[in-house]
């Protein structure tokens, strides 16, 4: 009996001393008022040679309850200036008083003015060797200054940068743009592969939603996926649009679907049909030609009939056709993707150096400075077989009974 009281009440001294231990202090409090949580990090062209950034950060101590619960966005967007990344974050601090926590950070969006100006080493160092950021940050490019992007408003989310991520991923998920994030950086500022960033477009629209009349000169500013910023050895070079952004990634491998809109011939009575494809394969084969090499790049896909849009029903006999024209379409795409990469921009964001390298080391040792060149020379196939199949319920006309 002794014994069962002794272990109860040495039980009830180490949940005691546990609990204590566990409470917040008043020192990890003054830490929560001395900091902001970062979920968005913008970085345009500062005056001279600096850097302007935008800070989109969630105000914890003006925020009650869980985010999901906030009837707004629950973020703020400061902005502050300095010679470098690092300086313009210590202003911050100097002239908030708080402390930026960026473990929590979503989105690094870049101007174009300032990728224009800056390399991606120079602009995302701080950010590559800083241990308290997370590699898979995603990355885009801004049409027009990052801080606009960072001052769009979400309607879904309280945290506007979740919004953005979500747009990135589903994005790439539908052959609409790259996705990359900080480590896909990293990687191709060490030699890897030249790299493409999305980019974002912000447009000012009308908001409707304020008031009935037409003339109030309310607007509110929202965000679309506008295509590919090309890097040479993290150098802007130049755009992909939105057709050849599928394309190369068609050509990389990485794109899970997409949707092709198809116009169909006048002897098969004209009109459009609407494809879903799904489960492409690439396959890319590298053979020596002399000093050069020759790509040849196949591609295999499914895809679905989701609409047709003609005056009658897609018979299976002209789903051949339709075949045909998808596999065109697709290999289009991939012709001007590599045309402007690397036959305009001399950029290898598709990583056929690093295949070469592989199958024939001599043909790329000691030559990396020129690999640029040697890839306009070298010599592209194309191939691509889609098996498009009908799914669905198909009508007569003539023999639905008349009312």
């Amino acid at each position: 009996m002794k014994n069962g009281r002794s272990i109860s009440l040495i039980s009830f001294l180490l949940f005691l001393v546990v609990g204590i231990v566990m409470l917040p202090s008043c020192r990890e409090k003054s830490q929560i008022n001395h900091r902001v949580v970062v979920t968005a990090i913008g970085i345009d062209a500062g005056e001279e040679e600096g850097c302007r950034l935008s800070i989109q950060v969630i105000e914890v101590l003006k925020t009650s309850g869980s985010l999901t619960e906030q009837e707004h966005n629950a973020t703020s967007v400061y902005k502050t200036e300095g010679l470098s990344v690092a300086s313009a974050l210590k202003s911050f601090v100097a002239a908030s008083g708080r402390n930026v926590y960026i473990l929590h950070n979503k989105i690094i969006a870049l101007g174009m003015d300032q990728v224009k100006k800056q390399s991606l080493q120079s602009m995302l160092d701080y950010f590559i060797r800083s241990h308290e950021g997370r590699p898979q940050v995603d990355m885009a490019v801004c049409r027009g200054s990052a801080m606009d992007l960072l001052e769009v408003p979400s309607e879904s989310t309280a945290v506007p940068s979740e919004q953005i991520a979500q747009m990135l991923e589903e994005g790439s998920q539908w052959g609409f743009v790259t996705r990359a994030r900080i480590l896909d950086v990293e990687r191709a500022l060490s030699g890897m592969y030249d790299i493409g960033l999305p980019i974002i477009r912000v447009e000012e629209e009308p908001d409707d939603s304020t008031s009935g009349e037409s003339d109030t000169g309310n607007s509110r500013k929202s965000a679309h996926l506008d295509g590919t910023a090309l890097f040479r050895n993290g150098i802007y070079a130049g755009d992909l649009d939105p057709e050849a952004t599928r394309g190369l990634l068609f050509a990389r491998g990485d794109l899970e679907q997409c949707l092709y809109v198809l116009e169909l011939p006048e002897d098969m009575g004209g009109g459009r049909v609407t494809v879903s494809v799904k489960n492409a394969h690439t396959t890319i084969t590298v053979t020596q030609k002399d000093s050069t090499a020759e790509f040849a790049i196949q591609v295999t896909c499914d895809a679905e009939i989701l609409e047709e849009y003609m005056p009658e029903n897609l018979g299976n006999s002209q789903i051949a056709t339709v075949n045909a024209l998808l596999s065109e379409a697709i290999r289009q795409d991939m012709n001007a993707a590599l045309e402007t990469s690397i036959g305009q921009y001399g950029c290898d964001v598709v990583g056929l150096k690093r295949l070469a390298m592989k199958r024939y080391p001599e043909l790329v040792r000691g030559r990396e400075e020129e690999w640029p060149d040697i890839l306009k020379e070298c010599a592209y196939s194309l191939s691509v077989d889609a098996r498009v199949t009908k799914i669905g319920v198909e009508f007569d006309a003539s023999s639905i009974p008349a009312l």
